[in-house]
């Protein structure tokens, strides 16, 4: 079976290319990160949103850090670039109004995310 690592779909692109690497033509390799991305990102990025809500930017800039790992080994636009921004912007507690924008737009995005990673689990079943 051919798995395409590069996907667009949904007015998103998701890069699997560092996947890629590291699990080589081990196809069943695949779907334990797909996994973990599924169960990781989308309640992460809803917990960034109630950091944010409740002003907390310690622990806002902590969950934006560790999001980011996930978000580099399963590429989503430009998530892991937004992850960073909200991270460096939470540790100097500057632009909650931009913070915001960027964490609307990171929901939509692992939403859409979300329902193509889906059906790309069914097709490595």
């Amino acid at each position: 079976m051919a798995f395409n690592f590069i996907i667009k779909d949904s007015g998103i692109t998701i890069d699997m290319s560092m996947l890629q690497d590291l699990v080589q033509d081990n196809l069943a390799a695949i779907k334990p990160f797909i996994e973990l991305f599924l169960t990781n990102v989308p309640p992460e990025v809803d917990k960034l949103l109630v950091l944010h809500h409740n002003n907390d930017w310690d622990n806002l800039a902590k969950t934006a850090h560790h999001i980011k790992s996930s978000l580099s080994i399963i590429q989503v636009d430009d998530l892991h670039i937004m992850a960073l921004t909200v991270e460096q912007k939470a540790k100097a507690k500057v632009d909650p109004e931009i913070i915001e924008a960027i964490l609307g737009i990171m929901k939509e995005k692992t939403k859409a995310a979300q329902l193509v990673l889906q059906n790309q689990l069914q097709l490595l079943a």
